[in-house]
């Protein structure tokens, strides 16, 4: 049984690939939902912060795809084990996981190939390797070429922080513009906000302070309805580089002691 009808209509933009809630359509083998219940217990590991907890859970449940040849859950928990070891900052194995399943003799699914391709362009471009991650993205953008690819709104909007570290902010708003759209028809919200940011980021490198204002607002607001506090010391760190272009010393003074607190209100979270 292919768990990927499933899985494609409920990912997140994030590249966090889960099983969506509620009974699936047809009975599972108790070793196929034995890979399920692993793979939302590694999700809710994530969601607390446990990184390691969330790689062993991953583990077991590409283990067990892998048992019965399961390849759609090969594909995603080989995906969401890159994505963990990303972010503990072990990208040689997050590497190691996308090559292997990049590479491998069976055939997956056009979405998970491009799944893994963007996440090998993130990778890249968190790295600073730009040009790899350029590479990758193109990659990507060929298995990836209209409204119906899930991947789409998340790749412009890297495809705009590529044209954002290269200085080119005409580029970075004709993408991050092209990803906003697309991630509003989805109510893809995370993504939306990225979106914004990126836009924001753009209108301040071309001294466009008030526009980039207008911008922050919408994302601060989106990032607060989500509960993401590091986006959220983000897009009030940018309002006050934007303030600050203005001359309004006295607001991006206030913006930057309230990132600071959020900052460290959040450490004091991740220490409990």
């Amino acid at each position: 049984m292919q768990r990927a009808g499933l899985v494609l209509s409920c990912v997140p933009a994030i590249l966090l690939l889960v099983a969506c809630a509620g009974a699936p359509s047809e009975p599972q083998s108790a070793r196929l939902a034995q890979a399920a219940d692993y793979n939302r217990r590694g999700e809710v590991a994530l969601k607390q912060g446990d990184h390691r907890r969330a790689l062993a859970l991953y583990e077991a449940a590409l283990r067990t795809d892998l048992s019965v040849e399961n390849l759609d859950g090969v594909a995603i928990n080989s995906i969401n084990l890159a994505r963990v070891h990303q972010m503990l900052g072990e990208d040689v194995l997050a590497h190691r996981r996308l090559d292997a399943l990049l590479g491998g003799g069976e055939v997956f699914s056009r979405e998970y190939i491009a799944a893994a391709r963007l996440r090998k362009a993130m990778l890249y471009q968190a790295a600073n390797d730009l040009d790899a991650a350029a590479s990758w993205a193109a990659q990507t953008a060929d298995l990836c070429k209209d409204s119906s690819c899930i991947w789409q709104g998340t790749l412009l909007n890297l495809r705009a922080r590529l044209a954002l570290a290269r200085g080119d902010f005409a580029g970075t708003l004709a993408f991050a513009g092209r990803a906003l759209g697309i991630n509003r028809g989805r109510d893809a919200r995370e993504e939306a906000a990225n979106s914004l940011r990126l836009q924001a980021a753009a209108r301040i490198g071309q001294k466009e302070f008030a526009a980039a204002l207008a911008l922050l607002d919408e994302a601060l607001a989106l990032d607060k309805a989500l509960g993401l506090p590091q986006r959220i010391e983000r897009d009030l760190l940018h309002m006050a580089e934007a303030h600050a272009g203005l001359g309004h010393v006295d607001a991006a003074r206030a913006l930057r002691t309230r990132a600071a607190r959020v900052a460290a209100q959040e450490m004091k979270v991740d220490r409990r």
